[in-house]
């Protein structure tokens, strides 16, 4: 059975925070896209749960690392459980402004030429 999705997915490894009722947790993406990102977490989120997501887009190689984070509202849309105890959830954003939406799209397009190339 094929995937189709509205957005590309990328797999990238990028540092991030989730903020869930006063919590802040530690994450790391499992990819990407311009329309949700996959969070590798310690702690469980519930699915639906509305969150404030904190990535940051620098990788070696790929970005400024004193470019700002991006910093939007995402919404749970499902958990799974995930290596060593840990969970896997798949947020998707909230519409993003034109200025964060266009630093996604630039890292997005950096990251994905550098995969298209290894």
């Amino acid at each position: 059975m094929s995937e189709h999705r509205a957005h590309p997915r990328i797999d990238v490894a990028v540092r991030g925070e989730l903020e869930h009722e006063g919590d802040t947790i530690a994450a790391e993406t499992q990819n990407l896209s311009t329309g949700g990102v996959a969070l590798k977490v310690r702690q469980a989120v519930p699915d639906g749960a509305v969150v404030t997501v904190q990535l940051f887009l620098t990788q070696d190689g790929f970005e400024d690392p004193d470019e700002a984070p991006l910093v939007t509202k995402a919404a749970v849309r499902w958990t799974a459980e995930g290596d060593g105890g840990g969970h896997v959830l798949g947020l998707q954003f909230a519409k993003l402004a034109d200025a964060k939406r266009a630093q996604l799209d630039r890292f997005l397009s950096i990251v994905g030429k550098a995969a298209g190339a290894a």
